[in-house]
C-alpha cells in the first residue's frame, strides 16, 4: 500500500469540469500519485451535484479499501501531499475556515481513512445532506458539527495547514510557491442559476 492516500474526485460535463479533471489526472501522474477521478451524470443542479460528495467518498473507500484524499475537481495539485506520509493516524482531515466565517470547514480538500468510524461519519453526512432541499454538502457537514453529532465527534480530526486549501488569486502569485493544493471558485451555469435563484 502506498504511503499516500488515493486522490479522488468526480466531475460532470458542465462548465470546464472535464478539462479540470484531465488536468488533475496530469497533476497526479506527474507527482506519482494514485487517483480515482470519475465522470458522473449530472443530477440537474449544481447544488444537487455537490450533495453527491459524501456518497461518492463512501462508495470509493469501500471499493478501494484504503485512505483517500478528496479534492474538488477544479483544484490543482502542485506538490506531493507529504502531510499524509508515514504514520498518519487521523480518521479525517479538512481545513478550518477563518473564525469569523459562519461554517467551520472547507470541504474542497478532505482526507478520509478507511475504517468503521469513517464509514459511520460518511453515512451520517449523507443522511444530513438528503434532508436539505436547497443546501450543499458543506452546509450538511456544518449542521452536524454545530449540533455536536456524536457520530461525527467519534472520528478523530486533523486541521489541515493552509497550503492544503488555498484559493488561487492571480494578484498574489507568490502564494502558490508554498501551495500543495490550490482551488478555484467554480462558475458553471448551474451554479450561477442556483445563486441567482437564492438571491432573487
Amino acid at each position: 500500500m502506498s504511503e499516500y492516500p488515493t486522490i479522488i474526485s468526480f466531475y460532470t460535463h458542465d462548465w470546464k469540469y472535464p478539462n479540470y479533471a484531465m488536468k488533475m489526472r496530469v497533476d497526479c501522474d506527474r507527482l506519482g500519485l494514485e487517483h480515482h477521478i470519475v465522470l458522473l451524470r449530472e443530477r440537474g443542479t449544481w447544488i444537487d451535484n455537490t450533495k453527491r460528495k459524501p456518497q461518492f467518498i463512501l462508495d470509493t473507500i469501500k471499493e478501494l479499501k484504503r485512505p483517500v484524499l478528496w479534492i474538488d475537481v477544479d483544484g490543482s495539485i502542485y506538490k506531493r501531499p507529504d502531510h499524509f506520509a508515514g504514520d498518519y493516524d487521523y480518521d479525517w482531515a479538512a481545513r478550518p475556515k477563518p473564525i469569523e466565517r459562519e461554517r467551520k470547514w472547507h470541504v474542497g480538500t478532505m482526507y478520509f481513512a478507511y475504517n468503521d468510524r469513517v464509514i459511520s461519519f460518511l453515512e451520517e453526512w449523507i443522511n444530513e445532506a438528503d434532508k436539505l432541499e436547497d443546501g450543499s454538502d458543506e452546509l450538511a457537514l456544518h449542521k452536524l458539527w454545530e449540533a455536536q453529532n456524536p457520530v461525527i465527534l467519534a472520528a478523530s480530526v486533523d486541521e489541515l495547514p493552509q497550503e492544503y486549501f488555498l484559493m488561487m488569486n492571480p494578484n498574489q502569485p507568490d502564494a502558490l510557491r508554498h501551495t500543495v493544493i490550490g482551488h478555484r471558485a467554480s462558475n458553471g451555469d448551474s451554479k450561477r442559476e442556483y445563486i441567482k435563484h437564492k438571491n432573487g
